[in-house]
């Protein structure tokens, strides 16, 4: 069972503690929706609803729907963003150890279409997938190069949450009565490893990119103290025999582990670019 962490979490800031409450909104009325599926707004309101509520099952987590004009925490909408599918950003306390979120946000593609349960992740994107994969950074964990896991780095991941990413939420919020039972815990890692982890700015930071393949030829990956903030979505290609050769190489080079500052460094990027050039 994979899993692995971002060095962020909600509420008290100790591997096991839950989160309190965790307030969200969203304005979805941008997204551009498949109309030949027969969708209409509210069927991807009600995916995003069960998007939190899936990791509100399996973890000691708490969150609450409220209105935009409130006290809000986690901010959902829309944006241009041509190269990417969904974004996820953060601010932070700035401490030792694991540090605690303060506000985060969680952005879809206006130019991508949309179903709410489904899609061919090429003409159209599956919004309860990329949601929960999106909330999953939310909670505070990080891409995982297992590709039976909903926080895979590309989107040949899972569709739902899976026992590693279930597993990886309880080792940081703990369980309420009724979670899922997966056996005694692993040992949290020592939360010293993630010091430093926003190079002490406390601000805003790209978590998670969906995003297309001349994206990451282009060389978007972010860099300085910040974690590793490129996810190349593995499905921009039409070939599956060629994505799924991309989606696993890349993987190969980009540093998928539990400490977020690690980066990937120039020369990963242009051996990473060679290869993607190979491809195309």
């Amino acid at each position: 069972m994979s899993y692995a962490f971002l060095g962020y979490k909600w509420g008290v800031p100790d591997f096991g503690a839950p989160s309190g409450e965790v307030t969200w909104s969203a304005d979805l009325t941008a997204l551009p929706i498949d109309s030949m599926g027969g969708y209409d707004l509210t069927d991807f309101e009600l995916e995003l609803e069960a998007a939190f509520q899936a990791w509100e099952d399996v973890a000691a987590i708490d969150f609450t729907q409220v209105s935009s004009g409130g006290d809000v925490q986690v901010m959902v909408g829309t944006l241009r963003e041509p190269e990417w599918v969904a974004v996820t950003e953060w601010n932070a306390t700035d401490q030792p150890g694991l540090e605690q979120f303060s506000s985060v946000s969680v952005t879809f593609d206006i130019e991508e279409l949309w179903a709410p349960d489904t899609g061919d992740g090429f003409d159209v994107q599956n919004f309860f997938a990329v949601a929960a994969h999106e909330i999953g950074h939310v909670i505070g964990l990080e891409h995982v190069g297992d590709a039976s896991q909903l926080m895979f780095a590309t989107t040949l991941g899972a569709t739902s949450l899976q026992s590693g990413d279930i597993l990886g939420a309880q080792i940081l919020y703990g369980t309420d009565a009724g979670d899922p039972d997966l056996g005694p815990l692993p040992e949290p890692p020592d939360e010293s490893l993630f010091d430093g982890s926003d190079g002490g700015s406390g601000g805003g930071f790209v978590i998670a990119i969906l995003g297309a393949l001349l994206a990451l030829i282009a060389g978007v990956f972010s860099g300085g103290a910040g974690p590793l903030g490129a996810l190349a979505a593995a499905r921009s290609e039409e070939d599956d025999e060629t994505l799924d050769a991309w989606g696993q190489e890349a993987l190969d080079f980009m540093p998928v582990v539990a400490i977020a500052e690690e980066v990937v460094e120039p020369a990963f990027e242009d051996e990473l670019t060679e290869d993607l050039l190979d491809w195309v």
